[in-house]
């Protein structure tokens, strides 16, 4: 058995950018590949496929070029007889002789397996996660049951999932099993606790079902139980106590780190921030 090789030229698709070529679930990458300038090897020695493999080939050193606007090779398709394509990043490149370079190689998974298709995802999957939404919309809801007497107004007070101190929108009130009048609801504060306030007069005896939703101006931030092997050096100096001006103590602090883009050099900025909007005093120095 042998291979057959094809080395793409300026090719867009990256390493870093995870793309997936998807035609109404067909895969695309092969009509991509078409338009772009290519070098084909047949009857190359076998190559086993694997994640991450190197190949020699005999070609110009102009080929090492890695630069902007270079006769760039940055990606490969390697095809084993009648099995299915797989495609390659070229990670590196190195000289070995006048007319021959090695080519180091790391699979595009996304491309050369197709959801569905080539693979399916079962209960014993192993995934790797590399990116993951870190945050999401703070929302509640409440369904309460109440039994009300007719022209007796009832008052109902809600503590909201709204541990960040923000405000409740979007709030959406329902009442069924009777019928009432001079329904209102809106927030109220208790010991820097967001309260929802529920007030009505039920026009009939029985009970009543209310249910409740709503969105926050928030967001919840998520914590894996598992590490991300991301080993970050803490130094602890001192503990003290934050307070604003206000001497607001029931103010919730977190921290957020944050990259500029995603090269791994990139320096990490560390933010504090606070449950709340807060000014800050900076004493003057006085020397």
């Amino acid at each position: 058995m042998n291979s057959t090789i094809t080395l793409y030229k300026n090719c867009l698709v990256e390493k870093e950018k995870n793309f997936i070529l998807d035609n109404n679930g067909i895969k695309a990458i092969e009509t991509y590949l078409q338009t772009l300038n290519s070098l084909t090897i047949e009857n190359y020695q076998y190559v086993k496929q694997a994640l991450s493999i190197s190949i020699k080939i005999n070609t110009s050193q102009v080929h090492l070029d890695m630069g902007e606007n270079a006769p760039d090779l940055n990606y490969v398709k390697i095809q084993n007889d009648n099995q299915n394509s797989c495609y390659y990043f070229i990670i590196n490149k190195r000289w070995l002789s006048k007319e021959t370079i090695e080519l180091v190689l790391v699979m595009d998974t996304l491309n050369s397996y197709q959801y569905d298709s080539d693979y399916e995802i079962s209960p014993k999957t192993l995934v790797k996660r590399m990116h993951k939404d870190r945050f999401e919309l703070l929302t509640g809801s409440f369904l309460e049951n109440v039994e009300c007497v007719a022209n007796t107004p009832v008052e109902l007070i809600l503590e909201s999932i709204d541990y960040a101190h923000s405000n409740l929108r979007s709030i959406n009130v329902y009442i069924s099993g009777v019928t009432y009048t001079n329904l209102e609801y809106g927030t109220i504060k208790r010991n820097y606790i967001t309260l929802l306030k529920i007030n009505f007069i039920p026009t009939t005896s029985g009970t009543a079902t209310i249910s409740v939703s709503y969105k926050v101006d928030g967001l919840l931030a998520k914590i894996d139980l598992k590490s991300e092997e991301i080993n970050a050096p803490v130094y602890k100096h001192r503990e003290s106590s934050l307070y604003d001006k206000g001497g607001l103590s029931m103010l919730e602090w977190t921290l957020y780190y944050k990259t500029a883009d995603n090269q791994d050099t990139t320096p990490i900025d560390c933010f504090l921030i606070p449950s709340e909007s807060m000014k800050l005093y900076k004493q003057p120095n006085s020397g």
